[in-house]
């Protein structure tokens, strides 16, 4: 039936949502202590963090796309290309025009 359909969908998008906000609240996490401990954007050590911020994510996420993204992420050797799709990626799919 399109109700049953429908609330399934409306599922999907609260779980997403979540999902959104889950991330949204980590990487803040992840910024306050980079800037609280002065490690500058885009270094090493800023990478490092990164890492784990995104390794600390994945887990967290019901949605397959957002998993699969930041498992990417948390597995990449350096800020390349593919690291930066990823982000755009996750970007595009929590763009609050999505849910909410």
């Amino acid at each position: 039936s399109n109700a049953k359909e429908s609330a399934i969908e409306k599922s999907e998008v609260v779980s997403l949502g979540q999902d959104c906000v889950t991330v949204d609240n980590e990487i803040t996490k992840q910024n306050e202590y980079t800037r609280d401990n002065g490690i500058e954007i885009r270094t090493q050590e800023w990478f490092d963090e990164a890492l784990k911020t995104w390794a600390r994510i994945w887990p967290q996420m019901n949605d397959p796309d957002l998993k699969s993204i930041f498992r990417e992420l948390a597995n990449t050797t350096d800020a390349d290309d593919k690291a930066m799709d990823n982000w755009i990626a996750y970007r595009t799919i929590c763009d609050t025009d999505r849910y909410g």
